[in-house]
């Protein structure tokens, strides 16, 4: 029975940081040069879920922004907003 609990802690824990990983990236998806990250599931041998997390070094978009200087291209961020919006849902549906 504990053993039971445990498994479903440590599986609400692993959904939450899942939350909190999407919610970030999107509350940066404005930012310059902003890399997503992503949360990783992995099943334990003992029971219940282990969560990492990692950051996805893929290149944003190039964006020309005016300065003093003249044109200059700026990285934005490499978050997708559907994409994002995607995974929450999957992330409410298996909470």
């Amino acid at each position: 029975m504990i053993s039971t609990v445990s498994n479903a802690l440590s599986a609400f824990s692993a959904f939450t940081t899942q939350a909190r990983v999407s919610a970030d990236n999107v509350a940066n998806v404005n930012t310059e040069g902003f890399k997503k990250s992503r949360a990783e599931f992995k099943s334990n041998p003992e029971g219940g879920v282990s969560v990492t997390v990692r950051k996805v070094d893929t290149p944003g978009a190039l964006m020309a922004q005016q300065t003093e200087n003249g044109l200059e291209l700026k990285e934005s961020s490499n978050v997708n907003p559907a994409e994002e919006f995607v995974q929450m849902i999957v992330n409410e549906r298996a909470f």
